[in-house]
């Protein structure tokens, strides 16, 4: 009885002794190893960095990476590192993923806002509003004063809606208010289209609606019909505008056909 009761207290220390040992070796042995227990990096600095170099870089230094987030910079080079997760100086453990932010290859695009007719405090308002820039402002002759007449994209002019890049720099043709000069109204009856644009400029006029009369028996282009109509001696106000009647079909309406086609 009593050799089977020691033979029993043996048999429980090995094994309370091989648990031990099971639990050390899990936990100083193998849990070390396959974690890298103790064995940590310290993150560098990212910021400046081009996305291309950082993978190499990263790798010298047992670390990897992931694009958190694309932003839009003016005037940095794309994929440039904006910011980084974790941040420079960090002690981290080996193979751990770096978060960066770079910037965009382009910048994205918005929509054109209707400048039209609101006033210039106000353009200005909705173009900051529209992450655009306005560049230049022209004063030309016209009864409303800081109304904006027009609006261009460089030197295109630019209708609402069209989609173009953020940061865009934006010119605007305002009213001064000194509409009450006056100036005889021309006669472009019979003039191209082409031509009238430069004549209306020259005598500080603006081209209004343009209608195009596919029926007309004229060369195509050539104007047929002009408002306000021209009479010897009569005038009209500096930035007024002049609506023309056109002979022949909108060219632009034919352009958006063929892209439509293609």
């Amino acid at each position: 009885m009593a050799n089977n009761y020691k033979y029993l207290l043996l048999h429980i220390v090995i094994i309370l002794l091989l648990s031990i040992g099971i639990v050390i070796t899990f936990f100083y042995v193998y849990l070390p190893n396959t974690t890298n227990h103790g064995e940590t990096v310290e993150v560098p600095g990212l910021d400046g960095m081009n996305l291309k170099d950082l993978e190499t870089f990263l790798d010298q230094k047992s670390l990897r990476y992931q694009v958190n987030d694309c932003t839009y910079v003016k005037g940095k080079k794309p994929l440039t590192i904006l910011s980084q997760y974790p941040k420079a100086g960090t002690k981290v453990k080996e193979n751990r993923r770096i978060y960066v932010s770079v910037t965009a290859v382009s910048p994205p695009k918005v929509k054109m806002p209707n400048l039209i007719d609101a006033s210039l405090k106000n353009a200005q308002l909705v173009l900051q509003s529209y992450d655009l820039i306005l560049d230049k402002i022209k004063f030309v002759p016209h009864f409303a004063k800081n109304a904006v007449l027009k609006q261009y994209l460089g030197t295109k002019e630019i209708k609402p809606g069209e989609y173009l890049p953020k940061g865009s720099l934006i010119n605007i043709v305002v009213g001064d208010g000194l509409g009450t000069a006056k100036v005889l109204i021309p006669n472009l009856v019979g003039s191209n289209i082409s031509e009238a644009g430069g004549i209306l400029e020259s005598l500080q006029l603006e081209i209004g609606s343009v209608s195009w009369e596919e029926t007309s028996s004229e060369e195509s282009g050539t104007i047929i019909k002009q408002k306000p109509s021209f009479a010897m001696g009569d005038s009209i106000q500096k930035g007024h505008i002049i609506d023309v009647w056109v002979a022949g079909s909108d060219p632009k309406r034919k352009s958006t056909s063929n892209d439509s086609i293609e």
